[in-house]
């Protein structure tokens, strides 16, 4: 259990580093390129982000075989086999993926509203455009071979690497080419850091013995299972993508701005969550291999209250500060990205209840009924997406997704709790009313008691951060230590309490010495 918790950590931190850096530059960049600018990288970007991950759901397949593959140890070869058995399949997939892009990037920008000096641009960028793409697809499938391998730390070093080159690019690159260009050469810059790094880790983990390699025929079951992996990522693409080539098209590429300013803090809660529930695939795999489905249950509902008291330590302090951090992060012009936050992080309370369930889906390939709810929510999503966006902007975009999340993800939990015998009663009546008493508490402690008395500021904003999660943490594990969580509870401080002494004597070591 202890490794599970390290690897939820690790891929927690990969997931959100590139996110902070991201989140930390924006107003830099927006300084430098301007709203305009930034909001038509910001549809390309979501375009673009849209058509690697749509690699027919191959990424999946990769990070469960090579899971099942390690777990069973008596030939360290098989893992190596099954991969360059794969390498047609993914460059195949990669040509068909890059030239839709070259076909469809004329209609998107079409369709969107911006001038036509910057439209032209992208006509001028879309071969550079198209390297970033195949970057950018490639290093999200060495990703997924990494963490079928569950070597999350791994990639928790190379995103810090991709972070440092992008700091770097936007700092040095951006002053001379306050432009599209820069934009579009600082992410390839970044991209092509962590395409290199990945590469690089995969081929000196991997055994590789030229006598023994051999090329093998996939089996059949796996195109079945890309197959759903597909529909479900071309399901979630046009739900975190697609809105703002909506929004772009239907109001403008300036309220498309607004919008990314608010999705970028969503992103990071969003990313968090699925960062740490990911870690779920490739142990179910794995035992599912070893025949130990029992402790699925225990891990759905144990990893699904535990991700909802994680999102309310997030959260909560965001929905108390969020107006003045906002004005402080961007200034006055973007006030418009409060009210769109507001309904998102509504939204990104109910993905969390589903984010265990679907990695456990698919690491047991079970995706029928899965796909059923996904696809219809989807289709109902745009359908209203289209008439909110075109009445109510990016506040009516935020709001479709609302409504889509409340739909899907309910619906997911409930067949997951009835799938894996987990009582709804006690989940729903006990387990989250406490955890909503736990939130009350604390948010009126920080709110009422901390922030009328201190001003806006950065450091009130952290304080109040801080104030909040110490007291919620506290009481939290206190609830842990007197549940059926006391062993884990134990073990954890245990563990970390051996940690802190070691550390401790080899510092007095060296200063010893």
């Amino acid at each position: 259990m202890l490794k599970t918790l390290i690897n939820i950590l690790s891929n927690t931190i990969v997931r959100f580093i590139p996110l902070a850096a991201s989140f930390f530059l924006i107003p830099v960049i927006i300084n430098y390129v301007g709203i305009e600018v930034y909001g038509a990288w910001a549809v390309l970007g979501a375009f673009v982000g849209m058509a690697p991950v749509m690699n027919m759901g191959f990424g999946f397949v990769l990070e469960k075989e090579v899971a099942r593959l390690k777990s069973r140890e008596n030939d360290p070869m098989l893992v190596t086999n099954f991969l360059f058995s794969t390498l047609p399949i993914q460059f195949i997939i990669a040509a068909v993926i890059m030239a839709l892009f070259l076909l469809v990037i004329h209609g998107i920008l079409d369709i969107t509203n911006m001038s036509p000096v910057l439209r032209q641009s992208f006509y001028n960028l879309q071969y550079l455009l198209l390297l970033f793409l195949f970057f950018k697809y490639f290093s999200n499938n060495f990703m997924s071979i990494v963490m079928g391998m569950e070597r999350h730390y791994i990639l928790m070093a190379i995103n810090f690497f991709y972070m440092v080159a992008y700091v770097i690019s936007v700092l040095t690159i951006l002053p001379s080419h306050p432009n599209l260009l820069g934009l579009v050469i600082c992410n390839s810059i970044a991209m092509l850091t962590m395409f290199v790094s990945l590469l690089f880790y995969i081929l000196f983990h991997l055994t590789i013995d030229l006598k023994k390699l051999r090329f093998h025929r996939l089996e059949r079951s796996i195109f079945g299972y890309s197959a759903h992996a597909f529909t479900l990522q071309l399901c979630a693409l046009l739900l975190f993508n697609a809105g703002k080539v909506i929004l772009g098209a239907l109001v403008s590429v300036v309220e498309v701005s607004y919008y990314d300013v608010a999705y970028k803090i969503f992103d990071i809660i969003r990313f968090t969550f699925d960062s740490m529930s990911r870690v779920f695939l490739p142990k179910a795999s794995g035992l599912k291999e070893m025949n130990k489905m029992h402790i699925l249950s225990y891990l759905i509902h144990r990893g699904t209250l535990h991700l909802v008291a994680f999102w309310g330590a997030l959260s909560i302090p965001i929905y108390i500060f969020i107006d003045d951090f906002i004005a402080i992060w961007m200034g006055p012009d973007f006030s418009k990205s409060v009210a769109i936050l507001y309904v998102l992080l509504a939204t990104s309370g109910f993905i969390v209840l589903s984010r265990i369930s679907l990695n456990v889906f698919l690491g047991l390939g079970k995706l029928k009924w899965y796909t059923f709810i996904r696809t219809t929510s989807t289709v109902l999503y745009i359908i209203i997406a289209f008439f909110l966006t075109k009445r109510f902007g990016a506040v009516g975009l935020a709001s479709s997704l609302l409504i889509y999340s409340v739909i899907s993800e309910l619906l997911v939990m409930i067949y997951s709790f009835k799938e894996f015998e987990i009582s709804m009663t006690q989940f729903i009546f006990k387990d989250l009313t406490r955890l909503g008493a736990l939130f009350i508490i604390c948010g009126s402690v920080a709110n009422y008691l901390i922030y009328p008395f201190l001003p806006p500021s950065y450091l009130s904003c952290i304080l109040i951060f801080l104030i909040f999660n110490t007291l919620f943490g506290t009481l939290y594990f206190f609830i842990m230590i007197t549940s059926k969580e006391k062993q884990l509870a134990r073990s954890i401080m245990t563990h970390c309490i051996e940690i802190t002494l070691g550390t401790l004597h080899k510092i007095k070591e060296k200063v010893i010495r």
